[in-house]
């Protein structure tokens, strides 16, 4: 394995990620502390679907948050499901 990274340490790098996606799309919002991102005009009356997953390569799951989509999704740490705490706050 490679010993030159872009990143010198993997801490943080999923909030990160998930503070770009949030700023480049102004429907979105994210929970850091939890590392859930949400979409705000989400219809209360709408059913709500949630998704999450490790944050392996990339937070996938982040991606498909959105208008028709996912209402929220919650972010693990890199390889690491997200805890139910997390899952708590996405719901």
């Amino acid at each position: 394995m490679s010993s030159k990274h872009l990143f010198p340490s993997a801490d943080g790098l999923v909030v990160k990620y998930l503070n770009g996606l949030v700023s480049a799309n102004p429907s979105l919002s994210l929970i850091p502390a939890d590392k859930v991102v949400f979409n705000t005009k989400h219809s209360r009356s709408n059913v709500a679907i949630i998704s999450g997953g490790g944050a392996g390569h990339e937070p996938a799951w982040c991606g498909y948050v959105g208008s028709n989509m996912l209402a929220a999704a919650a972010s693990g740490d890199i390889f690491a499901s997200p805890s139910a705490r997390q899952v708590e706050s996405a719901i």
